[in-house]
């Protein structure tokens, strides 16, 4: 409800409606704060991405980093930075790390700040790369688009061994016969030269059981959070945003599951929240 609806409904100003939603944000435990309480049982497989908010106080849209664990759906922390720097991102990874979460594997786009950050706090950590981001950079390497067909024959062939999950054996052997057919290009010999350097990064779910290949499921948490901020245009400053931001993802974690399906479907009736909390705590009512 916008702050206007508020005034309305509870016949007060609107600034006094402003004033007691800051006050009650106030009194909200961090994000993180509640994760090193009460939660330990995540999967270690951590989602990872920026998406963009607007601040008044710095005149453009600022990266909200965060993470989600993929088999609880559960949001442990977040960083509002000016920038996806590696400074952020490392502050992000190292929030992650004192509040205890387990990661073990990152997924995430092809950013280099947000997996080398990862490395340097989850030292022994692995990296999938997004397929559906690598594919992506592919095609604006060909240039490729709908009315433009000349390399789609060269794409389908790559689709073949990217976007799914494959032995070693296997994505080798396709690989080499696909780079046996288009040796006279050396636009295709450069791209296909990169999937051999990143290889073990398009590979690494072979390290960690029901690792993702794409960002898929942050994607739609981001879409959610952006269609949230919109009516919004932007905050006042930093300091609004991050209790926002706060009170948003406590409302997530503590929001209900009603249309998770395929093998998240056991999910619904259920909070992200409750899936990763100890046995032997109860989660305080935060709304």
């Amino acid at each position: 409800m916008s702050f206007r609806n508020l005034s309305r409904k509870y016949g007060i100003s609107t600034a006094a409606a402003h004033g007691k939603v800051i006050e009650y944000f106030k009194k909200l435990p961090h994000v993180a704060d509640v994760t090193r309480k009460y939660c330990t049982k995540f999967s270690g497989i951590l989602l990872t991405d920026g998406t963009y908010i607007g601040i008044n106080s710095v005149g453009k849209k600022v990266p909200v980093i965060y993470g989600v664990d993929y088999n609880t759906h559960d949001i442990p922390t977040f960083k509002l930075a000016k920038s996806e720097s590696y400074l952020a991102c490392k502050e992000f990874f190292a929030s992650c790390n004192l509040s205890g979460y387990p990661l073990s594997m990152l997924v995430s786009d092809d950013n280099p700040n947000i997996y080398e950050a990862c490395r340097y706090i989850y030292g022994n950590s692995y990296h999938q790369l997004c397929h559906n981001h690598f594919k992506q950079s592919i095609r604006l390497k060909l240039g490729l688009s709908s009315r433009d067909r000349t390399h789609i024959k060269f794409m389908r062939e790559i689709k073949t061994i990217l976007g799914h999950k494959r032995s070693l054996t296997d994505f080798n052997q396709r690989a080499a016969k696909i780079t046996k057919n288009y040796t006279s290009n050396q636009l295709y010999s450069e791209i296909l030269i990169s999937i051999a350097h990143r290889q073990d990064e398009l590979l690494a779910f072979h390290h960690h059981r029901g690792t993702p290949l794409t960002t898929n499921l942050i994607e739609s948490y981001n879409k959610h959070l952006k269609s949230r901020t919109r009516s919004l245009c932007y905050f006042e400053d930093f300091t609004h945003a991050k209790l926002w931001l706060n009170a948003y993802f406590l409302h997530r974690r503590s929001k209900v599951f009603t249309d998770c399906r395929g093998k998240f479907k056991h999910l619904n009736g259920k909070t992200s929240l409750s899936k990763t909390k100890k046995s032997n705590m109860d989660t305080p009512m935060f709304f």
